[in-house]
């Protein structure tokens, strides 16, 4: 297709513009479509013709029939590619030109120019451009309360878009605010144990605890938590995350019997669903393990999946013994600081050192082989004179014994 784009275009453009739309229609054919789930071959093959996609819309771009609603959605099409492989300001160019022509000939507050203001918000808010992405999703809000209604799921997610926005500046009444307007619109659409709605509580819970307004926090978290539970089960990955935050904010209050006691709901909730030695089971553990007086047993089952010298399990060892050191427990604090490595082998870092030894000893043994040889050849047609040679002797003799002693410490 890019050869045959390239091929197609002559000097004269006017000719050639039913061409060129058509090789750009057949080009943006080629990306996936928004909003299917993406496989890892999609992936793979959308990188492998961004380069082709380059070269034929740098010979097409100015000939465009912008008007045009394939075009249109070719250009759109080509802002989520770009946009979804970190291309930011690609994605923006095609955006914007999409925008243009979706404008034209139904206004600003048509559905498909909405949709492209606020994939464009999404790119500013990606690149960190907040103002300007709060803008712009104000612009689509506007736009969507118009045509769709102020209690529309989509006119709520784009208000909770926003009070996100506003959190992550550090805005966290204003956030508050926000959510508190979309979180009324989802009970009212949507009904209070919708997922969006309990997402929106536990965003909530989630400024609040930003707030170190940790009793508020708890509140917000319970009335999530009691929402999960009730959609989707006590033991699903999204209860007990909401659990966990709840544990965390138990632990910054200093209580930690009620911290330790959902801590415990977690790490059982994740060893009957993921398993006692996975990571996110080991997380729950190594927090468990942080909290004062607490003993830190449940470093077992990281050192069983990784072993004692690997670095999360040390981390964790770590964080135990500086606990019982802060609170004057001596013995367990030394016990842990004398502690001996773990019959299960040297470290991540030792297997590496050791690996790099052998190469290295490798090397030298190719090196001192080639050595010999050229000694050989070069005594044997007596090209070098004395001293030269005495002193070639003394180079090769010291090398040898170098490589030996090498050799020698791998050994033992």
């Amino acid at each position: 297709m890019h050869s045959w784009a390239r091929l197609r275009l002559k000097p004269e453009p006017k000719a050639e513009i039913e061409r060129v739309n058509k090789a750009f229609e057949i080009i943006t054919l080629a990306v996936h479509i928004s909003g299917k789930i993406m496989s890892t071959e999609d992936w793979i093959f959308e990188r492998q013709v961004m380069p082709h996609i380059d070269a034929v819309t740098e010979h097409t771009i100015q000939h465009l029939a912008v008007g045009n609603i394939e075009i249109q959605e070719g250009m759109y099409s080509l802002g989520a590619v770009y946009m979804r492989h970190g291309w930011h300001v690609k994605a923006m160019e095609w955006y914007e030109r999409a925008l243009a022509g979706r404008e034209q000939p139904l206004g600003a507050d048509n559905l498909e120019a909405l949709g492209t203001v606020l994939e464009m918000a999404s790119v500013l808010n990606t690149q960190g451009q907040y103002d300007k992405a709060l803008k712009w999703f104000g612009w689509a809000l506007a736009g969507q309360e118009n045509v769709l209604g102020v209690h529309h799921p989509y006119t709520l997610a784009t208000i909770n878009k926003m009070a996100s926005i506003l959190n992550t500046q550090g805005q966290h009444d204003k956030a508050l605010e926000w959510f508190g307007r979309g979180l009324a619109g989802q009970e009212e659409v949507l009904g209070v144990h919708h997922p969006h709605t309990l997402a929106t509580v536990q965003s909530m819970a989630s400024v609040f605890y930003s707030q170190r307004h940790n009793d508020k926090a708890l509140e917000w978290y319970g009335r999530a938590l009691a929402g999960w539970e009730q959609t989707l089960g006590v033991d699903h990955p999204t209860t007990l995350t909401t659990v966990r935050d709840m544990a965390l904010a138990f632990k910054d209050q200093g209580q930690s019997d009620k911290a330790l006691e959902l801590y415990g709901r977690v790490l059982a909730g994740r060893k009957k669903v993921l398993g006692i030695n996975h990571p996110h089971t080991l997380t729950i553990a190594h927090e468990i393990a942080s909290i004062p007086n607490n003993p830190g047993q449940y470093n077992a089952g990281r050192e069983k999946l990784i072993g004692t010298n690997h670095p999360g399990t040390q981390n964790t060892t770590h964080c135990v013994r500086n606990l019982h050191e802060g609170s004057e427990q001596t013995e367990q604090a030394q016990s842990l600081w004398t502690r001996p490595a773990a019959p299960n082998g040297p470290s991540v870092q030792g297997r590496w050192l050791q690996s790099t030894g052998l190469l290295m000893l490798v090397g030298l043994v190719i090196v001192t082989v080639a050595l010999v040889a050229f000694a050989t050849f070069v005594f044997s047609r007596g090209l070098l004179r004395p001293p030269t040679t005495e002193l070639f002797e003394t180079l090769i003799e010291a090398f040898f014994l170098f490589v030996v002693s090498q050799v020698i410490n791998q050994l033992m």
